[in-house]
């Protein structure tokens, strides 16, 4: 998927220079008081996943200021897919 993302959209996504989701990475999303990360299971294993935000509107002046969820990643296992 990563590949796909880079391939399709250059100027936004660059291939990784290590591992691409390493336990460092995991170990601060779950840390970090403003994000939240949703796990999909099947028969007791891991098969998907989704990264959640809050975050607070940026400064433009025709949004009201508020706080909102951003999900940022959502990844399923192939052959868990549609079900």
């Amino acid at each position: 998927m990563e590949e796909l993302h880079r391939i399709k959209e250059p100027t936004v996504f660059k291939k990784p220079e290590g591992e691409l989701f390493s336990k460092e990475y995991f170990k601060k999303l779950v840390t970090e008081p403003h994000s939240t990360i949703f796990l999909a299971k099947e028969e007791g294993h891991v098969v998907g996943y989704a990264i959640a935000y809050k975050k607070k509107n940026v400064d433009i002046p025709v949004f009201q200021p508020r706080e909102r969820v951003q999900i940022d990643d959502i990844v399923v296992k192939k052959s868990s897919r549609g079900k």
